[in-house]
């Protein structure tokens, strides 16, 4: 079997929506989880790889390349991801670390050239089957002349699949850092290969009737990627590929109205986001609401998108135009009532303390 996981984004600090420990425990758990998943992937005779963005940055701390160093290990082609990498000549970063430690387990970004790796999986087949692995380029350029080349390498060795690192076809492209493959490149590269399986877009999708595969990660890395988690399989032969699930959006994720949250709460939680209106009158319980679900467990991030009726306009006559986000008003409602600033105030230095 050729097994496939991507994005994992090892060693992300993230910043917004969190707490001191919120953010530990959220470095700690995609260490663990990614750990966990290339175990289970690496048990049977299998070959294991990461599509890309291993890390969430090119430099990491020693701890977080500790942290990541067992799951390396046991995955035998990791591709460079626009995240692994900086678009800077001669500039080494932890990826490339990794490739001195596990000797030709990287396929890196080569700054200024092309380069793609080619693997024999089944090499007494008639034809035998490989695929061909394109990572991360530093151009646009560069990258589509490296999959004309794997393309050209393709048509030559017969039965073939392709893994690379990039978004698909997206309108909003605009630069270098973040390659791109549109569905026109990707429906003409389908007849050099047989599947395509994509790194980078952190949300599971297929297309051209299944023959092309967006990986995406393996656990939510923000609000922005909360979905139904999947790593990919496919068989020697290349028969087709397996989807096995990984994180469930339903179980991990809870979106509602402030009032529901403590019924509605509980440990499986690692992602809360808040929504709904309030009334100024409502910023004290609020606040409360989310402090004391800080207390009593332990998500990775709460995101409160709350809107705030403000002026003498009511819920009936809600408009979205009188709307204001909770963070730019709540100081100016509460300073004219000084019990509820100071409460507000308290709960603002608490999480700064946590903070630092």
């Amino acid at each position: 079997m050729i097994n496939i996981y991507s994005d994992p984004h090892q060693g992300l600090n993230l910043a917004s929506n969190t707490t001191s420990r919120s953010r530990k425990e959220l470095k700690e758990f995609i260490a663990l989880n990614t750990a966990k998943i290339v175990d289970e992937l690496s048990t049977e005779p299998a070959t294991v790889v990461c599509a890309g963005d291993f890390y969430h940055t090119y430099r990491n701390s020693e701890e977080d390349i500790y942290a990541s160093m067992w799951s390396a290990s046991k995955t035998d082609y990791i591709l460079a991801g626009n995240h692994d990498v900086t678009n800077v000549k001669g500039a080494k970063g932890s990826l490339d670390l990794m490739a001195t430690v596990f000797d030709k387990r990287v396929v890196p970004c080569k700054f200024g050239k092309v380069n793609y790796k080619c693997i024999t999986v089944k090499p007494f087949a008639t034809p035998s089957k490989h695929m061909i692995i394109v990572p991360h380029h530093s151009s646009q350029e560069l990258f589509m002349q490296s999959l004309i080349a794997a393309a050209a390498e393709a048509d030559k060795l017969g039965d073939c699949i392709l893994i690379t690192h990039c978004n698909y076809d997206s309108p909003f492209i605009s630069d270098d850092v973040t390659l791109h493959m549109s569905k026109r490149l990707a429906t003409d590269l389908l007849k050099s290969f047989k599947y395509i399986f994509l790194g980078h877009e952190h949300n599971h999708r297929t297309d051209l009737d299944g023959r092309l595969v967006v990986i995406g990660s393996p656990h939510p890395t923000g609000f922005g990627d909360i979905s139904d988690k999947y790593v990919v399989s496919i068989d020697p032969d290349f028969t087709k590929p397996i989807m096995k699930e990984v994180w469930r959006k339903s179980r991990h994720y809870l979106e509602c109205g402030y009032r529901d949250l403590p019924d509605l709460l509980n440990e499986d939680h690692q992602w809360v986001k808040i929504t709904g209106k309030i009334v100024p009158s409502e910023l004290h319980e609020l606040a409360s609401t989310i402090r004391t679900a800080w207390k009593l467990f332990t998500p990775f991030a709460i995101k409160s998108e709350v809107k705030i009726l403000t002026g003498d306009i009511t819920a009936a006559a809600y408009n979205d135009s009188s709307v204001e986000r909770i963070n730019e008003i709540i100081e100016m409602e509460l300073k004219n009532s000084p019990e509820l600033y100071a409460l507000w105030r308290q709960i603002n230095d608490d999480q700064a303390l946590e903070a630092n």
